[in-house]
């Protein structure tokens, strides 16, 4: 029975044959009314040994992977060790050939690293993903893996959010500049209006006071032949009488 770690040595007549022990088998029997008996010791024992071979498989295989792992950690190790040897071999190189420099840029290589200070979870994350195998253990690391594919969902879809207002942020500065011509373009529409109209309105005025000059001209012609003409009339009734009073004397 699950949950229970007492052996299974009794078999009962219910069409399911449960196989339990002899305290939940007392138990089962009360509430169905079944009957039991007893397995066959050989026949158990084969049993069982066969289902602990699958748990020893098991504890084989997950020393294997484990073994396999560290391999790997230790070939990392190595790789590494022999790296920071080559970097020490080049230090002194560059210490004896007074290189102040390439030092400076090895020891601030070396101390920007910080191993220690690295996030191991994905690490963590792997070697429970490879090594756990309880169920519990199991169903929290599908919770676990549920949570980051959410997150790597909602990274997509922040991802993609993001693009999009930059996008829209891009073509929003191309209006605005398009704005700022259109504008511009207005300003100089405007002021060569403006100025046009300056200038006609400039020549208008001189129009004006032209036609003014020549209306003010216009009447002191008009005036001037007034008074000719009146100077004239004058002359003509001086000249008639001068020729005709001297006649009357005569008689």
């Amino acid at each position: 029975m699950s949950g229970c770690d007492k052996l299974a040595t009794l078999k009962c007549t219910c069409k399911e044959e449960y196989k339990l022990c002899d305290w939940h088998m007392k138990k089962h029997s009360a509430v169905v009314g079944c009957y039991y008996k007893s397995f066959d010791k050989a026949t158990l024992m084969l049993a069982i040994k066969d289902k602990l071979n699958a748990l020893d498989n098991l504890s084989t295989e997950t020393i294997q992977l484990a073994s396999r792992m560290i391999i790997e950690i230790n070939s990392y190790l190595k790789k590494n060790l022999a790296y920071i040897k080559k970097r020490k071999n080049q230090m002194y190189n560059f210490i004896s050939e007074n290189k102040n420099e390439q030092v400076d840029n090895i020891v601030s290589w070396a101390k920007s690293l910080e191993p220690l200070n690295r996030n191991r979870s994905d690490f963590i994350c792997c070697m429970e993903n490879l090594l756990y195998i309880d169920q519990n253990s199991l169903s929290e690391l599908i919770d676990i893996k549920k949570l980051k594919n959410k997150i790597e969902e909602l990274e997509s879809i922040y991802g993609g959010a993001k693009n999009t207002i930059k996008k829209q942020e891009e073509e929003l500065i191309k209006y605005k500049e398009m704005h700022e011509n259109k504008l511009n373009e207005i300003k100089e529409i405007e002021k060569k209006y403006s100025e046009e109209v300056k200038q006609y309105e400039a020549n208008l005025q001189s129009k004006q006071n032209s036609l003014d000059q020549a209306c003010i001209r216009i009447k002191k012609l008009e005036s001037d032949i007034a008074n000719i003409k009146i100077e004239e009339a004058k002359k003509f009734q001086n000249l008639r009488l001068k020729f005709v009073y001297p006649s009357i004397g005569n008689f």
